[in-house]
Parts: structure tokens; sequence; C-alpha cells
């Protein structure tokens, strides 16, 4: 059994990232080589998304970080328990933001923008992805104050496992979890798992920041909303063949969520309504 891996802090952003190779397709064609599919695509993907969807996702970043930053400044939002609540339940500044599936970095380089000095706990499976990630924010500058960045490589807690894939070591508790373009990776069922297993770790008062793919039938019939579905098949297609990807479709991404201990308190359309960002603050007892 391999042993949990030790969280690499960066403090400072000072990363040197290593050459990294990339694999060749046919390590795709197994369940394990899906699980390295990510592998194949860290190199081309932000030129592919530039492509398929030109700076939409993008700007949808940018409304994550902004959204974000206003949370942990507090501005406008109910901590703890709702209205007329005891501001003192809110979850301690100095706590990590966690960040799982940070992908290539480009979500993270926003929220570090916009939130210097926070601290940020960055999750993925993908060994070629952490490294991207980490040159790109190593490549933004060093004007302080700077954030603090820990790197986790490992499979999300509640996600299907590969063999011999290390479990993540992650703080028992964060101010809260930013996630873009990610839960709509998994299968409603292996969803409500890591939601379940991550929520742990939000105190009352804390937030989860969600961003992903809005579902076609939210768009108004038409053009829009043909683009919409057409854009989720093939990415589904796409991702299920050469990756770990478990989900079909996109999934409720509401559903872990209402009923279950969380509130929304922010909805945001994202460009030409083909994101939506939303806010969720866990409640208190």
């Amino acid at each position: 059994m391999t042993s949990p891996p030790r969280p690499e802090r960066t403090p400072r952003l000072e990363t040197t990232p290593q050459a990294e190779a990339t694999p060749r397709p046919e390590t795709t064609t197994t369940p394990a080589g899906r699980a390295r599919g990510w592998e194949f695509w860290a190199p081309a993907y932000s030129g592919l998304e530039h492509l398929a969807l030109g700076r939409r996702l993008e700007r949808t970043r940018e409304q994550v970080a902004r959204m974000t930053a206003e949370v942990a400044a507090g501005a406008g939002f109910p901590s703890a328990t709702g209205p007329g609540a005891d501001t003192s339940a809110a979850p301690d500044s100095e706590l990590p933001w966690l960040v799982p599936g940070v992908g290539n970095g480009r979500g993270l380089a926003r929220l570090v923008a916009e939130m210097p000095g926070a601290r940020f706990v960055a999750l993925d499976s993908s060994p070629a992805m952490l490294r991207r990630a980490r040159s790109r924010l190593a490549a933004r500058g060093s004007t302080p104050p700077l954030a603090e960045v820990e790197w986790v490589q490992a499979r999300l807690p509640g996600a299907p496992a590969a063999p011999g894939a290390p479990s993540p070591c992650l703080p028992p508790q964060v101010q809260g979890v930013v996630t873009s373009f990610f839960l709509d990776c998994f299968e409603p069922d292996t969803l409500g798992r890591v939601v379940r297993e991550l929520e742990a770790r939000v105190p009352p008062g804390g937030h989860w920041v969600v961003a992903d793919l809005a579902a076609p039938e939210t768009l108004p019939a038409g053009w829009r909303r043909v683009r919409q579905r057409a854009l989720l098949w093939l990415l589904y297609r796409g991702f299920r063949a050469t990756t770990d990807v478990s989900a079909r479709r996109l999934p409720d991404l509401d559903g872990p969520f209402r009923g279950q201990g969380w509130e929304r308190f922010r909805d945001e359309e994202g460009p030409e309504g083909m994101t939506r960002v939303t806010c969720w603050t866990r409640l208190g007892g």
C-alpha cells in the first residue's frame, strides 16, 4: 500500500517545474491508462479550450475569483446559520481555501491575483497538470504580499481510486472550497460522496464556490441551447474515452448541496449563459 503523500508547501510561489514528457495516446486505452489521460491532455488543454470556447471559461474564472474574494471579506454574505447569526462563528480567516481539481492552474492564478496573502491547498491527480499550475503561478511575478500554496497530488476523497493511488493528505478544516469545471466530471453517486467527504472540512459559515457549464435546459430555446447540448456531448465523449471522467452527462450540480445543510446565497450567469457560478454557505446546527 502506498503511504499518503505529504503536502508540499510552496510559500511565495517560488517553484521551478520539472520538464514533463507527454504520454503516448495509447496509454489512455485501459482503465489505468485513462487515469493517466490528463497527462496526455495537459500540454494541449489551454489551447483547445481557447479554440472551442474563446475566453468564456477564462471570464468565468474571473467571476469565481471575484466572488470568492468577496466571500472571504464577508461582503454581503450571511455567516454560520443565516440572518442574525453570531458572526464569531464564521471560519477563521487564517484557514486555507481548498481547490480540488486545480488542473493547469488558470483558475488558481486568478484566485491568487484577487486574494493576495490568502492560503490555498491545490489538489489534482495529474502530476503534469500540477507542474503546469506551479509553473503558471511562479511566472506571475513576486509582488508582495503573496499567496501561500500547498500542492497535493492525489485522488480525491470519495472518488474511485486507481490501484496504488495515494490518498490525499488534506487539512482537517478549511475556510471554504472552490471548484471550477470539476464537479461535472463525476456521475451522481460519486459526486455525492465527493461533496460529503470535502464538506466535512468546511465549518459553519464556510463557503463553497462552484463554477461549471450550465445545463442546456436553463438556456432559451434556440441556437444557444442546441450549441450547449452539442458542446456537452462532445466534451463527455472525448474525456470519457481518454480520461477517468465517470460522468456520461452533466449531473445535477445543485443536488449534493440542496437540503444538505447548505444555503445558496449567490448565483451568477456566465458569458452568454454558457456557464454558471454559485456560492453555497454551510449552515450550522
